[in-house]
């Protein structure tokens, strides 16, 4: 396992940076119970032009753009939320097959509909925890999970049905908090950083883990482990 601390460029990605209105809708819109806001992202906020903008992306998502570049194969995302990186990843790279995955029950249908709009073709979203993914085995090139592992119930069933889905030489790339970082009751894995370490190891071979922060990591495991 290595750890290092994040290269002086990606510390220059900033939440500050991007557009403060924006990144408050989007987080209004992942709000499950006020379909109306739902309704009103597809409607006025989300067109080409505003998908395909590489500064709208999180921190994490950029840093994973900067530093592992994938442009084709066949991708998923777990926790896809209504659909900003996989819509991003689908319309900026034709020739990737894109997946996203949310425990949402709504997330799904609106990502779905934000992709038809926009003529995207190559994504479609399912409802779908991480615990239960249903994908044939050997399925995709990478996976992504930013923010999300720390939330599932059952890691070790989620990070086993995510490693049987990847490819041989697969990776998934995610980031997550440490669990010193104080979420007030909503995470249900608080891990140290050791902790997350021995879980992936029980999965992956290689691990690559970072330090955004002296609360959240960012990281690329690959490698199917054998013992599984």
């Amino acid at each position: 396992m290595k750890i290092t601390t994040l290269d002086e460029s990606s510390k220059l990605i900033k939440q500050n940076d991007f557009d403060e209105n924006l990144w408050k809708e989007a987080h209004d819109f992942n709000a499950e119970h006020n379909p109306y806001a739902l309704k009103r992202k597809i409607d006025l906020g989300v067109d080409r032009e505003f998908l395909k903008n590489f500064s709208k992306l999180t921190n994490y998502e950029q840093i994973s753009e900067k530093k592992y570049p994938i442009d084709k194969g066949k991708m998923l995302e777990i926790g896809s939320h209504w659909g900003r990186f996989s819509l991003y990843k689908a319309l900026t790279c034709p020739n990737l097959d894109v997946v996203g995955v949310d425990a949402s029950s709504i997330m799904p249908e609106h990502a779905n509909k934000i992709a038809e709009k926009n003529g995207i073709t190559n994504v479609k979203f399912y409802n779908m925890c991480a615990e239960n993914l249903s994908f044939p085995d050997d399925c995709f090139d990478v996976a992504y999970a930013f923010e999300t592992l720390e939330h599932v119930a059952n890691l070790d069933e989620s990070l086993l049905r995510i490693s049987k889905a990847l490819k041989k030489d697969g990776c998934l790339i995610f980031s997550l908090p440490l669990g010193h970082h104080n979420d007030g009751g909503f995470h249900k894995q608080m891990l140290s950083l050791g902790e997350w370490e021995e879980k992936f190891g029980k999965y992956f071979k290689d691990c690559h883990i970072e330090n955004i922060d002296k609360y959240e990591v960012f990281g690329r495991v690959g490698g199917k482990n054998v013992r599984q």
